[in-house]
Parts: structure tokens; C-alpha cells; sequence
């Protein structure tokens, strides 16, 4: 995790240089074990997240410090897997990028697989069995509680384990069979400040606030926010003559 410039990442793919330098105030976020977009999400850069703050944080020194201890070395060791998909063709960049910065501890085995045959083998039903280092997969959640329950449950839809994970996947079962909605959250953030300490897992490392334009008689645009594909747009949104008028 510390071999990743986040920031860097993040400028590449978003342009959030490009538009700060042009004026143009954007929200740079960083991803925890949770997409930024979350309510409960923490904020890796600050104190919020812990002794896990520190393994967010850019450092390829005490990185490949780390890696020596643990008795790897980068021109002798084995190869890492670094295994991806083009069902999306943005996944290509995200892990090119990617690949470069983890290259810098790892000697690392970087290809694509079909996303149809190979690449659902290995990285989805083998539950991390079938690579020794590192597999591109994707996950979704229509809450906090169901995107964890997803990734850190041996029966999630997303699981990175067939194995229960020791000290996650218990707080993570915590989390769904607690009802009081403010009990969960600090019980999901708690989740977070676990998960930044094990690391058992990496996410891709954030995104930025977008730009949008719309026409002023374009009525509700923004009122439902929701930035992937949905019906909701044709339900919510309605021309208004009298401002395309005047």
C-alpha cells in the first residue's frame, strides 16, 4: 500500500492538477477499505483512521523495508501476480499505473486474462487461491453495511476469502445484525481502522469530485445524485418552458 503516490493516481486519471490549476476547486478524496463516497467512510489522511493512517501513506523506503523483513526481494523473489480485465476500458490505465508504482518493490507478473474464462477462475471463484500476489476485481454495495457484508464474508457476492478473515469478519457480521443506525456506523469505521492495519486487500486509491453541465430549464438536475445508469434520470428530471423562454 505504501508503494502507491495516491495523489499521483489520482492527478493522472481525474486531471485534479489540470483543473486546480485552472481554477477549478475539485475534491480530492482518498479510498480506505471503502469507496470515499460512502457516509461512513474515514478519511485515510487523517487521525480519524489510526495507526493505519501511516500505510496509506506514500512511502517506498519503508515499503521495501517492510518487504526485506518479510524476506522478499524484488530481483531474486518470484514473480507477484498483477492480473487485471478489459471488461471496462478504464481498467486498463488504473492498472497500468498501478503496476508501475507496486513494480517498485515487486517483481511482478503483469497480464491481462479474458474477463469470460481465465480472469473469473482465478480471481473471482478461486477467493484469492489461484494468484500469489495481486488480481483486479470489482464490488458494489447499495449500503455500507451490504458492500462489506459483499467482500469480507466467505458467502458474500464479492468475498476475497473462502476463509473467515480473523478479526474482520466477525466486526463485519457485527455490522449487519446491528440495527441502531448509530452504533453501525462506528462500528463500520471501526471495521476501517482494522482493515488499514491487516491490509488484506487494496483499493484502487480514490477519485476526485466531477464536473457537470446542464441546461438551467432542466429542472431537479442534481437533486437525486447517482453516478451510474438509472431509470431515476427520466423519473426526476423535467423540462420547464418558462426558464428555456426567457
Amino acid at each position: 500500500s505504501m508503494l502507491i503516490d495516491r495523489d499521483a493516481w489520482i492527478s493522472v486519471l481525474y486531471n485534479s492538477d489540470d483543473f486546480l490549476a485552472a481554477g477549478l476547486p475539485v475534491d480530492v478524496r482518498w479510498n480506505s477499505h471503502m469507496s470515499a463516497g460512502f457516509n461512513e467512510w474515514v478519511d485515510p489522511r487523517t487521525d480519524e483512521m489510526g495507526e493505519g493512517k501511516a500505510y496509506f501513506e506514500h512511502n517506498v523506503e519503508e515499503a521495501l523495508k517492510m518487504l526485506s523483513a518479510a524476506g522478499y526481494d524484488k530481483s531474486r523473489g518470484p514473480a507477484v501476480s498483477h492480473f487485471y480485465q478489459t471488461n471496462s476500458l478504464i481498467y486498463i490505465p488504473r492498472n497500468e499505473i498501478l503496476n508501475g508504482m507496486l513494480s517498485e518493490g515487486f517483481n511482478t507478473d503483469f497480464r491481462v486474462l479474458d474477463y469470460q474464462t481465465e480472469w473469473r477462475e482465478v480471481c473471482q471463484r478461486s477467493t484469492g487461491k489461484a494468484f500469489n500476489g495481486f488480481c483486479y476485481n470489482t464490488s458494489s454495495g447499495f449500503n455500507a453495511e451490504n458492500y462489506l457484508t459483499s467482500v469480507y464474508t466467505p458467502e458474500g457476492k464479492f468475498r476475497m476469502s473462502s476463509e473467515p478473515i480473523p478479526g474482520i469478519t466477525d466486526l463485519t457480521r457485527r455490522i449487519k445484525t446491528e440495527i441502531d443506525p448509530e452504533r453501525q456506523t462506528a462500528l463500520i469505521k471501526d471495521l476501517q481502522r482494522e482493515l488499514a492495519v491487516q491490509m488484506p486487500n487494496i483499493h484502487m486509491p480514490g477519485y476526485t469530485s466531477p464536473f457537470t453541465l446542464h441546461w438551467p430549464w432542466l429542472e431537479n438536475y442534481g437533486v437525486f445524485s447517482n453516478t451510474l445508469p438509472s431509470a431515476r434520470l427520466y423519473a426526476y428530471y423535467w423540462y420547464n418552458p418558462d426558464k428555456h423562454n426567457r
